[in-house]
C-alpha cells in the first residue's frame, strides 16, 4: 500500500492512473496501521512532495489486484474488525443529513 498526504496528494493525483505502471522512490516504509490497512500486507510506504513517480513500461507480468468478495448478505456471519472486499451500486443519493458525533459532540454533515 502506498499512501500519499498533503503537498503529495497535489503533486501526484493527476499524474497516477489506473491500470498504469510506475516506478516510485523516496518514499518511508512503516509498519502498516491495521485499523486503516485494507491490504494483506504488514507493511505500507508513505511518500511526501519529494518523492519520485515515473511511468515505466508495462510488459504485462504484472497480475491484476485479486479481490476476495464476500456478499452483502455474508457480513453478518464475517468476524468483527475483518476487512472484506465487498460491492455494491448505488440506486440513490439524497441531500447530506446532519448528526452529532458521540466522541466530539461536533455536529458533522454526511
Amino acid at each position: 500500500k502506498a499512501t500519499f498526504f498533503k503537498e503529495a496528494v497535489d503533486k501526484f493525483f493527476n499524474m497516477i492512473q489506473q491500470n498504469k505502471v510506475y516506478t516510485l522512490s523516496g518514499g518511508r516504509l512503516k509498519v502498516a496501521n491495521v485499523q486503516w490497512n485494507t491490504c494483506k500486507s504488514s507493511f505500507e510506504v508513505t511518500f511526501d512532495q519529494n518523492a519520485e513517480i515515473h511511468l515505466a513500461d508495462d510488459t504485462g507480468e504484472i497480475q491484476n489486484q485479486i479481490f476476495d468478495f464476500v456478499t452483502i448478505a455474508d457480513l453478518e456471519n464475517t468476524d468483527a474488525g475483518k476487512t472484506v472486499d465487498i460491492i455494491g451500486v448505488v440506486k440513490a443519493v439524497g441531500e447530506p443529513a446532519s448528526l452529532i458525533s458521540k466522541k466530539s459532540g461536533q455536529e458533522l454533515t454526511k
